[in-house]
């Protein structure tokens, strides 16, 4: 692990295997920890669900690694090559309508099944068990169906490739009608009765979300629904062709509110990585657990955070008050342990650099971590409120951009996303208190509904990217934030009757303090 890492590498992707195996923080396999205690040999998850930084790549990882130490399975290293937000734009303009997630579904299937074939077909390890008379006709009979090349391709390639041939929602239909397919499919399930089973992992697919919030969450729920479908076939396609991929909790979210959600809810299939307070407060401990010993002030001690920061409360200059150190940190993260790690590493080493310069007296120590907190805090709801703005800007980019080749500016073009950022820092203005009631909200929504498309609800999205949390009793500790273990509401909950925004909101938009006790999540511990 790095110097400047002692938590770890905030980012699962680039992160050493070494420290994602060593330094990960386990819950023990215990059901009443939810998703998160998910173990690295469980054979039975197909979907991981969580927000950006929830740990997805990270699990997903550990179920990789798991499978490729096994001699008697295949395991396919982890693929993220994703389309492009132009490609994915331009998919959903040519097949329109209430049709287009099945149309994904039915993409992503065909895409994944090619994938397969590319596979058997040209990687070494199944030479054993497919001849090379079987590959040559294999490769003959289904020519038209791959990219050039004698390389395996990913369904992430694949799936691009198809989308750069479909110029008409008339030509898709043709594609995906073809018998080919369903040729396809037996013939791979024939051939996967004597392969080892084999393991797809499908990462990344949430990379470019922010760009095109909605298109992406299309193509996200097309292939939740694709690789579900896939689970519950027949033969040994279904069970022996294991596919694992990530998704946002806000596709999930909107899969439970349709007729199929009972059939989805509690599977065992789905991880659902749904952190809380309670949660990422162990999580935190445990990670503190697992520092150098030359980050305690006795080494030899109780690896514990007072041992680790010197102090286990802090003071809360502007409200006069002091609080326990781990809830003051906490409630300035949006309960992520990308956050945890980033804050972690940023106070381990300034924990370093204050002994080394001989800082040593409390106030002056409680000083640079409120400074550190808050500087965090504002970079984390900067960053959420940029992911929003994405959302924003999407309603305004016009049909058919993607074909004449000017969505960027309403995706990427940092000028204009900022502007959108810009106005929702406006609109937290103008209700200008962390905490406010519905009368409030009201106003806020009838002052800028001018400014915005008759179905866009700005509050909505500040609730499902965790900025908005709500009350629902006057006697409820805590507000509720999105989260697909308590609630699946889309839309900001209708039975609410008071409204805060998230504690690390204040770090980045000046707003009146509301009571003595700071905003903190429901149930905190």
């Amino acid at each position: 692990m790095q110097a400047d890492y002692p938590f770890g590498d905030p980012d699962g992707a680039r992160a050493e295997l070494v420290d994602i195996m060593d330094g990960f923080v386990g819950f023990g396999g215990h059901p009443g920890w939810g998703g998160i205690a998910t173990r690295a040999d469980d054979r039975t998850v197909r979907v991981i669900v969580g927000k950006k930084g929830s740990g997805k790549t990270v699990y997903l990882r550990r179920l990789q690694v798991s499978t490729r130490a096994e001699e008697s399975v295949f395991s396919q290293t982890i693929q993220t090559d994703i389309p492009s937000t132009a490609q994915i734009l331009r998919f959903c303009e040519i097949c329109q309508g209430e049709q287009v997630t099945e149309k994904w579904s039915e993409l992503w299937r065909v895409s994944i099944l090619a994938s397969l074939l590319s596979l058997i077909l040209h990687k070494g390890y199944f030479a054993p068990y497919v001849t090379q008379k079987q590959r040559d006709e294999l490769a003959q009979k289904y020519r038209g169906i791959l990219p050039d090349g004698a390389v395996v391709h990913t369904a992430y390639n694949i799936i691009g490739f198809y989308i750069s041939t479909i110029a008409t929602q008339a030509r898709y239909d043709e594609f995906i009608n073809r018998s080919v397919w369903l040729q396809l499919r037996h013939e791979l399930s024939e051939l996967m009765k004597t392969t080892p089973p084999v393991f797809y992992y499908l990462d990344a697919v949430d990379e470019e979300f922010a760009h095109a919030p909605m298109e992406w969450h299309q193509c996200q729920k097309g292939l939740f629904d694709a690789v579900m479908r896939m689970l519950r076939g027949q033969g040994p396609l279904a069970n022996r062709f294991h596919v694992a991929i990530c998704i946002r909790d806000m596709v999930l979210s909107s899969v439970l509110r349709t007729e199929h959600a009972s059939r989805y809810r509690g599977a065992p299939h789905i991880c659902k990585l749904n952190w809380d307070t309670k949660r990422i407060k162990f999580f935190f401990q445990r990670k503190i657990e697992k520092l150098d010993e030359r980050y305690f002030d006795q080494p030899a001690g109780d690896r514990n955070v007072e041992n680790f920061l010197s102090l286990s409360k802090i003071r809360n200059v502007e409200r006069g008050i002091d609080e326990d150190i781990v809830n003051y940190i906490i409630r300035h993260t949006r309960f992520l342990p990308r956050d945890i790690v980033e804050l972690g590493n940023n106070l381990a080493n300034a924990k370093i650099t204050a002994r080394e310069n001989g800082i040593s007296d409390s106030n002056s120590w409680q000083e640079v971590i409120r400074k550190l907190v808050s500087r965090a805090a504002r970079s984390f709801a900067n960053e959420q409120l940029t992911i929003c703005a994405n959302q924003l800007a999407s309603h305004d980019r016009p049909e058919f951009s993607a074909r004449h080749d000017y969505h960027e500016l309403y995706t990427s073009g940092q000028e204009y996303i900022s502007a959108k950022s810009s106005y929702l820092k406006e609109v937290i203005k103008m209700i200008g208190a962390e905490a406010f009631d519905r009368d409030a909200l009201n106003e806020a929504r009838t002052a800028i509904s001018a400014d915005l498309p008759r179905d866009v609800d700005v509050m909505s999205i500040l609730w499902q990217n965790g900025l908005v949390g709500c009350k629902h009793k006057e006697d409820q500790i805590g507000y509720s934030f999105f989260n697909l273990d308590d609630r699946e509401d889309f839309l900001i909950p209708d039975d609410a009757i008071s409204f805060a925004f998230h504690s690390c909101v204040r770090d980045a938009v000046p707003l009146g303090i509301s009571g003595e006790s700071p905003i903190t999540e429901l149930d905190v511990i």
